[in-house]
């Protein structure tokens, strides 16, 4: 069964498709009625759509990167309270009230 829209749904796919079309109807353009103020807004609406995504996917791997960064910091974080509190833990000195206070007690 064939598709009903000849536009790709994928945003990537999208902008090869237009870049096929915003290249190859100039040829076409003056037969078919199209005119140079419709062909500009196709090229503009291309760029437009292309910094978009790009920016957008930039986005995505800044967010992942600093997804990961946070996950870093906070395994760290975890690390070096735990360490520590073993070592309170540890201590002579060491009571449940000041487990309690402190709140290292599950």
């Amino acid at each position: 069964m064939k598709p009903n829209d000849y536009m790709p749904r994928q945003d990537a796919d999208l902008l090869v498709w237009m870049e096929n079309l915003t290249r190859k109807l100039p040829t076409y353009a003056t037969a078919l009625g199209i005119q140079d103020a419709q062909l500009h807004q196709l090229l503009d609406d291309l760029q437009e759509a292309r910094t978009k995504l790009n920016d957008l996917n930039a986005m995505k791997a800044t967010v992942q990167s600093l997804t990961q960064d946070k996950t870093n910091v906070f395994e760290k974080t975890r690390k070096h309270a735990r360490d520590v509190c073993i070592i309170v833990k540890r201590n002579d000195t060491y009571t449940d009230v000041i487990g309690e206070d402190l709140g290292i007690i599950p």
